[in-house]
């Protein structure tokens, strides 16, 4: 039997297939808001049947609305970017999708995520240049190794992603992280989402619970200039997509002073 630790790991690799589920069937539709050509090799029949058991429609389109607005804030801001740093970055292969080509990219998660995300690419003929750091970001060496080349700037030109990450962190891991990036990159932009609210009624045997809600970051994050994005992407991008209405705060952060 899996240690409690263990069936948390399995659980938040889970989510990382049900994200790339969701970017995949996304995909499909006529008005799709991204279109991520490796997405479907990572989903398979369990994120298939949570995305059904969660009520897809909704689910999908905020999967897909976090992923086009951390695309497009890539790519209009590369000219002023060094490289970008993404915290749990499961099976996401973003340069794959966006042309970013002059940035340095380092991605960081469990091991097993990267094993399985290299043999899925390498049977797909895919590849893109990146640095891949094994390991949980609530541990400091690993978080220290990632923000590396950050450092050398305090961070300046470097965006820190954590895509679908922070409301499965507890409020004291939010502080800590949010503190490494204040002490060892200070200059960087750092761009994350953040549940509105608890998972649906059933969800909780299919995902982990959400111990961090948007109403709970301006506290957590009190060092932090925020600013929060949702209502323009979504009207700019989808305005007849209703199923986009509430779901998750997605924001810009920037160290105070």
């Amino acid at each position: 039997m899996p240690a409690d630790g263990d069936r948390q790991r399995e659980a938040l690799i889970d989510t990382a297939r049900f994200a790339a589920q969701a970017r995949a069937l996304e995909g499909r539709r006529r008005d799709a808001l991204i279109i991520d050509p490796v997405a479907k090799v990572f989903g398979g029949p369990k994120a298939t049947h949570a995305l059904a058991a969660l009520n897809a429609t909704p689910t999908v389109a905020l999967v897909a609305l976090r992923a086009r607005w951390l695309d497009e804030w890539i790519v209009s801001h590369a000219s002023s970017l060094s490289g970008v740093v993404a915290l749990g970055v499961g099976f996401d292969a973003r340069p794959l999708r966006i042309s970013v080509p002059e940035l340095c990219w380092i991605e960081v998660d469990f091991p097993e995520v990267f094993a399985e995300k290299s043999r899925a690419l390498e049977r797909l003929g895919q590849s893109y240049p990146r640095t891949e750091i094994a390991g949980s970001i609530l541990h400091d060496e690993v978080l220290a190794q990632a923000l590396e080349l950050p450092r050398k700037s305090a961070g300046a030109g470097w965006c820190v992603l954590l895509e679908g990450v922070v409301g499965y962190l507890s409020r004291a891991q939010v502080r800590q992280v949010f503190e490494r990036f204040a002490d060892w990159a200070p200059q960087a932009t750092v761009l994350f989402d953040v549940p509105s609210a608890a998972p649906p009624p059933g969800a909780a045997r299919i995902l982990p619970p959400f111990p961090t809600l948007s109403a709970d970051i301006g506290e957590l994050c009190e060092r932090w200039e925020l600013e929060e994005r949702f209502r323009e992407e979504k009207v700019a991008w989808a305005p007849q997509r209703h199923e986009l209405e509430g779901g998750a705060g997605l924001y810009v952060a920037r160290l105070r002073g």
